[in-house]
């Protein structure tokens, strides 16, 4: 089982599910550095990219809507890190996951988290991922016969009308559904982060302001 050294915690959640999850980490033996609010968590991973967490979790309960891509930031600055976002109320309800994040919405799916080690989180996402990329490693690629195989990069001999019968059977964009409690989720396209929180330049910025 894949060992679980680093977390940064979000403590942004109900008080009380905040501090369950502090004494877990600390029952498990992880190294855990607490942030109060989506601001502190944001300097962090802009001074200190190295921490290199294996987990991140993020409590929903007490985060603004225009808070919630926190989780986005710190994913893009730690890509291999699994991300946790919890919450034992209603604001579970608009959660939305997205790559190697799980989510917790009630009080009952945390309490199955916190029955078990931090190195779960780990192994469930590791194996969640491993089926996907098996099946396309073994996916079948399609051969052109020798007598066509001169001939397949020249336009000339496509069908007609086949570049409109590509566009045509396209489906419509999925709406996300939030997915089950404590299950990993993948988010469809979403506005980019630079445009729902701070970009690491105006957070240099502000720093820059803070430090004079």
């Amino acid at each position: 089982m894949e060992r679980c050294r680093k977390a940064i915690h979000l403590r942004t959640g109900d008080r009380a599910t905040d501090e369950a999850i502090t004494s877990w980490l600390e029952r498990h033996g992880v190294e855990s550095v607490g942030c109060a609010d989506p601001f502190e968590a944001c300097c962090l991973a802009l001074r200190q990219p190295e921490l290199a967490p294996d987990l991140i979790l993020i409590g929903v309960d007490w985060l603004a809507p225009d808070e919630l891509g926190v989780h986005e930031y710190l994913h893009q600055t730690w890509p291999a890190a699994a991300v946790v976002l919890y919450s034992s109320g209603p604001a579970g309800a608009i959660l939305a996951g997205g790559p190697a994040t799980i989510v917790h919405r009630s009080a009952e799916s945390l309490q199955r988290m916190l029955a078990g080690p931090p190195e779960a989180l780990l192994t469930a996402l590791r194996d969640a991922a491993r089926p996907a990329a098996d099946s396309a490693a073994w996916r079948p690629q399609p051969t052109l016969p020798p007598d066509t195989a001169s001939s397949a990069g020249d336009p000339a001999d496509a069908a007609p009308g086949a570049a409109v019968a590509c566009g045509a059977g396209a489906p419509a964009a999925a709406v996300p559904r939030p997915a089950p409690d404590g299950e990993q989720t993948q988010a469809a396209p979403r506005t980019p982060l630079a445009q729902t929180i701070l970009t690491r330049e105006e957070l240099a910025a502000l720093l820059a302001d803070d430090d004079g």
